[in-house]
């Protein structure tokens, strides 16, 4: 199906690292790979995809869904996003990230980072939880994250004078 052109992303449901030739194979083709595992998975085939997605066993029929009170005291916020938010403001002008590139590094520096998997709806509400950090919307309706002290880290243009 990639060699002629019928697909370019790719779906692979698995927990076995037997497929991290194929995403690889795949990947130097030019295609995008999402793997489905179990938290079981091989962190060599978290590794080999372009996003991991931890999917949960199912629950037993005779569970109940839990109330919604307990599902937010799960939510955590995990101290790297911090740390990232930190290390890419300080190559903007600004001090602030994209969402989006903010994403995408916690994705490639975190195989299988979700903000599902702890306890958030999106990647914004998760940042919002955050005392550290700020939300900035600009005029076109992009959404930036910046630290919340004055101080750290100062954007790229006041570090160079």
């Amino acid at each position: 199906m990639l060699l002629d052109r019928r697909a370019d992303r790719f779906v692979i449901v698995t927990s076995d690292s037997d497929f991290v030739g194929l995403c690889r194979k795949l990947q130097e083709r030019g295609a995008s790979v999402h793997v489905f595992g179990e938290a079981k998975t091989p962190a060599a085939l978290r590794h080999a995809c372009d996003r991991f997605h931890e999917s949960a066993p199912p629950a037993p029929p005779e569970a109940a869904p839990a109330p919604a009170a307990a599902v937010a005291a799960v939510k955590r916020r995990p101290r790297f996003v911090v740390e990232a938010v930190r290390l890419l403001a300080l190559s903007s002008p600004d001090g602030r990230v994209d969402l989006g590139a903010l994403g995408n590094h916690l994705r490639a520096a975190h195989a299988g980072f979700s903000h599902a998997a702890y306890g958030h709806k999106n990647l914004r509400t998760m940042l919002e939880a955050y005392d550290l950090l700020r939300m900035h919307q600009t005029e076109g309706g992009h959404c930036r994250v910046g630290l919340a002290s004055e101080g750290l880290p100062q954007p790229a243009i006041l570090r160079a004078v």
